[in-house]
């Protein structure tokens, strides 16, 4: 029996159709597993066909989208070597939005119609930001179901250490010297608009009046007056 399984988003949808393989009344959920993916399809919001295909083209659909939202969130482009049929997908970001590259060989049907009807070996889409953030929430969606593709979940994992080693070594030596150049030039523009201190100028001593030491004078007795003499009376007449 076909089992189908779809995540919507207001502008993404996947649809996947597939088979069980596990025995009935093997899992607690009451879902059967889809573990075995026969059709895929992808959906994009005013975009007039949809992307079919199988296995291959959800697994590069996956991979391509995980690294392009943690380039864009770290900074760090991914090392991943490009030739297998998973990193055949690209997803990168150009100006307004994100170019999104499908080979033809991954579809199920060639689509010319994304390329105005030129033939041409691969489909390019361009995806807004919303549209990007919807297909990641769909395929968030898709990983947190226990019962759709098991073996899917691997696939959506952070960046390897030997991904990133080279990229932030590179970034951790040059950072220091970055930083102590601009702090240089941050500190020489700041010291030259810096007035220069005014030095007051050394006041002249003021001139004293020379210290004269007052000497205590002796102390001087008290002058004596003498008695008043009272008159002496005139001689008497003849």
């Amino acid at each position: 029996m076909s089992i189908n399984r779809q995540f919507s988003l207001p502008n993404c949808v996947l649809i996947l159709e597939g088979l069980s393989t596990a025995p009935e009344g093997t899992t607690l959920d009451s879902r059967p597993e889809l573990s075995v993916l026969t059709r895929f399809e992808c959906y994009f919001a005013r975009e007039k066909q949809a992307l079919v295909g199988g296995l291959d083209l959800l697994q590069g659909l996956v991979a391509a989208t995980n690294d392009c939202v943690q380039a864009c969130i770290s900074g760090v482009p991914s090392a991943t070597k490009r030739g297998d049929a998973v990193t055949k997908v690209e997803l990168k970001p150009v100006d307004g939005g994100f170019e999104l590259t499908v080979p033809e060989d991954l579809l199920s049907k060639k689509l010319s119609d994304f390329a105005s009807g030129a033939e041409t070996a691969s489909v390019q889409l361009h995806l807004s930001a919303v549209q990007l953030f919807d297909l990641m929430e769909a395929i968030d969606q898709l990983a947190a179901d226990q019962q759709t593709l098991p073996s899917l979940k691997p696939q959506i994992r952070p960046r390897t250490r030997q991904e990133t080693l080279s990229r932030s070594v590179l970034v951790e030596k040059s950072a220091p010297i970055a930083l102590g150049t601009a702090g240089v030039a941050i500190a020489a523009a700041a010291l030259f608009f810096v007035p220069a201190p005014k030095v007051p100028e050394p006041k002249e001593p003021e001139a004293s009046p020379p210290s004269t030491l007052t000497q205590p004078s002796p102390a001087v007795p008290p002058t004596a007056v003498p008695p008043a003499v009272p008159p002496a009376a005139p001689p008497p007449s003849p």
